[in-house]
């Protein structure tokens, strides 16, 4: 029964967690902008060179 009980719950978890993630947010202010910002986040320098080139 224990085991019964963890495996639904841990299934309705996963469940929230994917629809929550298929959410539109449209109302966020970031998406109301009207320039497009690429964000990159790197631990290293070797994305100058394609920034550069993307700028």
């Amino acid at each position: 029964m224990r085991k019964k009980f963890v495996s639904l719950l841990s299934i309705g978890a996963l469940s929230v967690g994917v629809l929550g993630a298929c959410s539109n947010d449209e109302g966020s202010s970031e998406s109301s902008s009207k320039d497009d910002v690429l964000k990159v986040w790197s631990f290293t320098d070797e994305l100058k060179e394609p920034i550069k080139t993307y700028e």
